[in-house]
């Protein structure tokens, strides 16, 4: 029951991630405009949906593929480190700048409650 509980959680993930690099691709102003972006030079739209497009969609796909072609395990470890990922790479950012934007705190709440999620699940199916 609770590796079908699992697999649920990273599917709503993996279906997250699909969104909004989905939404990225096809809708980049809106979404750049969403987290304070300017997309100003030519490199910059590209690079924007490359960055927050292309990579959040593949993340999601290998989420996804993992639910049925890898153990669990492996799948619920690479999401938390996506996870942690996110979640560091937002905290160097607010010690590096100084800034904490309201947005930045609502993203690192749902990084970190998705990090301890994932790893609860982590710790207590079997590897």
């Amino acid at each position: 029951m609770l590796i079908k509980i699992a697999k649920i959680w990273v599917a709503l993930n993996a279906v997250v991630f699909i969104a909004i690099g989905l939404l990225t691709i096809f809708r980049p102003k809106v979404v750049s405009s969403a987290i304070g972006y300017h997309l100003s030079g030519p490199q910059s739209v590209p690079e924007f949906l490359a960055s927050y497009g292309g990579l959040l969609i593949a993340i999601g796909l290998v989420m996804l593929l993992g639910i049925f072609y890898v153990n669990i395990w492996q799948v619920l470890l690479a999401t938390a480190i996506v996870y942690l990922g996110y979640a560091i790479g937002r905290i160097l950012g607010v010690l590096l700048t100084g800034e904490m934007h309201q947005t930045t705190i609502v993203y690192l709440i749902y990084e970190v409650a998705a990090l301890i999620i994932t790893s609860l699940f982590s710790f207590n199916v079997q590897r």
